[in-house]
């Protein structure tokens, strides 16, 4: 699942940059407070490819950091407010969302800012009545390199997961 999940992150971010971050993922992540959100800096991502991977280390070479935001049903409840104003949060950032996706549970988002022909910053947020998870991308990903991430082995990133959810 959370390979499947990883795999499909990517291929979503394909080719994304970012030299800034959303102000809106940056309040979520300031109302949570440390221990709900994550970072994965180069020094991080490439310790993760244990394997040396070269089209890994290729795909986020330029990437300054990813941002990993979660909650659970009691933040979803307590900020509605907030979590209704996402997509206005947004479009006020010069974001474009891009996916928008809505079911029973809950719904996504894939926004992103196109500036000049060149995809500026990348969040992916995914809302349900339960959790929250925000994944934003700051930096370049290489396009050239993602036809081949479906051969990238993702163990290391799922048992990082792991234990942080057994902590």
């Amino acid at each position: 699942m959370i390979k499947r999940l990883a795999l499909s992150f990517f291929l979503v971010v394909a080719g994304a940059s970012a030299m800034a971050q959303s102000s809106w993922v940056s309040r979520v992540s300031d109302s949570l407070g440390i221990m709900a959100t994550q970072y994965f800096y180069p020094s991080v991502l490439r310790a993760l490819n244990y394997e040396g991977n070269e089209v890994f280390n290729d795909l986020i070479s330029d990437i300054r950091y990813i941002r990993v935001v979660h909650a659970d049903s009691a933040f979803v409840a307590e900020q509605q407010e907030l979590l209704a104003g996402m997509d206005e949060a947004f479009a006020q950032q010069s974001y474009e969302k891009v996916i928008d996706w809505k079911e029973a549970r809950g719904s996504r988002g894939v926004f992103l800012i196109d500036e000049k022909g060149k995809l500026k910053d990348l969040a992916v947020v995914m809302v349900a009545t339960d959790k929250l998870l925000i994944v934003e991308i700051v930096g370049t990903l290489r396009i050239k390199s993602l036809k081949e991430i479906k051969d990238l082995d993702f163990g290391s990133i799922e048992e990082i997961i792991r234990i942080d959810q057994d902590l």
